[in-house]
């Protein structure tokens, strides 16, 4: 497999990505990523897979990302050794008592 630079990294995720937050240690940062919705449906079943293409040493699996103002964790990272890594996403449960189905 081909693993682009960081620069290359950053720079096509400077120019494809937009900006999003991510939860630290040292609180809410700003990264670069590409977010992505996949909808499948089969057989009258449909559902939507929520992921971020992202660079590797940025994410880790359990992170928190806000995206279009709601609070999701990184549940796991499909890596193809290239340095950039999709990351599939589940809804957080709000601060209000409603849990999610996805975690």
């Amino acid at each position: 497999m081909f693993d682009f630079s960081k620069k290359s990294r950053e720079s096509f995720l400077k120019r494809m990505g937009h900006d999003l937050k991510i939860k630290k240690e040292s609180g809410w940062v700003n990264i670069r990523a590409i977010p992505e919705r996949k909808i499948i449906d089969t057989e009258n079943e449909v559902s939507a897979t929520i992921y971020i293409t992202a660079d590797a040493d940025e994410v880790l699996q359990g992170d928190h990302i806000l995206l279009n103002g709601e609070d999701f964790e990184i549940s796991y990272i499909d890596n193809d050794l290239s340095g950039l890594v999709d990351c599939y996403l589940s809804l957080i449960g709000d601060e209000n008592g409603r849990t999610s189905k996805y975690v």
